[in-house]
């Protein structure tokens, strides 16, 4: 044992104090180091990376916490909101998601548009909002008509009916956001949307 645990610790060594191994470790993604203290044995992965220079850089795979990310904690916050907000809607006796509410409030904010930019502005992909206008149209919320420049397109914009929903929908989505928000200070609820618009902004660039 104590010649395995010797080995394994001069090539974990060698491997992150020697760059010439840079380009062959480019094939190897682990590195198991082992350590024996007191009769005991200690195991630890570390994830190989490469610095800018190509120097070779390790991270303990254990330190990493999920719970830490931001993307699982927004998809997470993300989720919760739209269900409750759901229900509430359907509580008011209109049975339509946080999805459909976004399609309504853009139409009835900037006026009728086509899918294409419907789908474009809210960044979902066309098949889902296709899908989504079919509810609202079934509904009797949209309506489609030929756009005037082009037959071969249609536009959409709010009915009645979808003006009427709006009336109740956007106050119940205004006081859900003051509940939920209510006990976290002004200060920091404008550093939370900043960073996440920052975030935002820069995950566009790299599409």
């Amino acid at each position: 044992m104590a010649g395995v645990v010797m080995t394994s610790a001069i090539v974990f060594l060698t491997v992150f104090q020697c760059p010439t191994f840079a380009y062959h470790l480019q094939r190897l993604s682990l590195i198991i180091f082992i350590s024996v203290n007191n009769n005991s044995c200690k195991i630890q992965l570390y994830e190989l990376r490469f610095g800018p220079t190509g120097e070779v850089m390790g991270e303990l795979i254990q330190d990493f916490q999920l719970e830490q990310a931001i993307g699982l904690n927004v998809n997470r916050t993300a989720f919760l909101m739209t269900e409750e907000i759901g229900r509430r809607f359907a509580a008011h006796h209109y049975p339509l998601s946080a999805q459909d509410f976004g399609i309504l409030f853009r139409l009835f904010k900037q006026g009728a548009m086509t899918q294409v930019e419907i789908a474009t502005l809210l960044m979902r992909d066309k098949t889902t909002i296709t899908r989504r206008i079919d509810g609202l149209v079934k509904k009797g919320l949209v309506e489609r008509t030929p756009d005037a420049d082009d037959r071969r397109y249609f536009r959409i914009e709010l009915t009645g009916e979808g003006n009427k929903a709006l009336e109740v929908m956007i106050p119940l989505v205004r006081d859900f956001q003051q509940e939920v928000l209510m006990d976290i200070p002004d200060a920091e609820k404008a550093i939370t949307i900043k960073t996440l618009k920052h975030i935002s902004d820069k995950l566009i660039k790299i599409r």
